[in-house]
């Protein structure tokens, strides 16, 4: 019963990361590019799963202000409050923010996927292992 479990869990983790990597790429594709002030920096411990937290404020071509979170970004070093960053949106959501060309790393991509499929290998192989 536990590796059912831990294999579950391992297929929902890695179809969200892929879902992840895929939402990145497609802004990347098809979003505006932009110059954003970086408005907040909050750097948190290397072990936290969540990584450092950038927030950036831009102005759309319609003058509306928009305060986003970058959700993918590789800046090093970290940018600070006050710096200008390049940016680039999703033109029907302008808070989905990423890095403007931050690479789809694709070891995660391969990871992920591996993620998908080994638990369900082993979770056959296991159950066949049992039948046996």
């Amino acid at each position: 019963m536990v590796t059912l479990l831990a294999a579950l869990f391992m297929v929902v983790l890695g179809g969200w990361q892929i879902a992840h990597l895929l939402a990145v790429k497609d802004i990347l594709r098809h979003g505006v590019p932009t110059v954003a002030t970086v408005t907040e920096v909050e750097l948190r411990s290397p072990r936290s799963p969540l990584g450092d937290r950038v927030v950036v404020e831009f102005v759309l071509p319609t003058q509306r202000r928009v305060v986003a979170e970058v959700k993918e970004f590789t800046w090093s070093p970290r940018p600070e409050r006050g710096d200008q960053v390049e940016i680039t949106y999703r033109a029907g959501d302008p808070e989905s923010v990423v890095e403007t060309g931050v690479g789809v790393v694709r070891l995660y991509v391969v990871l992920a996927l591996l993620g998908l499929v080994i638990p369900v290998l082993t979770w056959d192989g296991t159950r066949r292992w049992l039948d046996s």
